[in-house]
């Protein structure tokens, strides 16, 4: 298998993971490019793209820091963990590895 296809694969398997267990963060991302790549041919300007690509990043943002603020106090606290949609370590690997397996 040569170079190319791999990563269009590991892209493919990518794609695949956080449509299955982020969709909200998928869509949101999504639309976030494609209004600023939109934007940006519109206007010639490359600002807004950088502004949209800024605004998305945002919810990303705020899950770090809540997740940080419950993390304060030095125990694990796993209903902040569960509420804010942290999944279980090596659940990303282990589901690029079984969907690479499959094609």
């Amino acid at each position: 298998m040569n170079t190319a296809k791999a990563i269009i694969k590991v892209v493919m398997a990518t794609a695949s993971y956080l449509y299955k267990y982020r969709p909200y963060m998928t869509v949101w991302v999504i639309c976030c490019i494609g209004g600023g790549v939109y934007e940006s041919i519109e206007t010639q300007n490359a600002a807004s793209l950088a502004a949209c690509i800024v605004f998305m990043l945002v919810p990303v943002a705020i899950k770090k820091v809540l997740l940080t603020i419950s993390r304060i106090g030095g125990e694990y606290n796993e209903y902040d963990e569960k509420l804010l949609g942290r999944g279980p370590k090596g659940r990303f690997i282990n589901y690029i590895e079984k969907y690479l397996k499959k094609r």
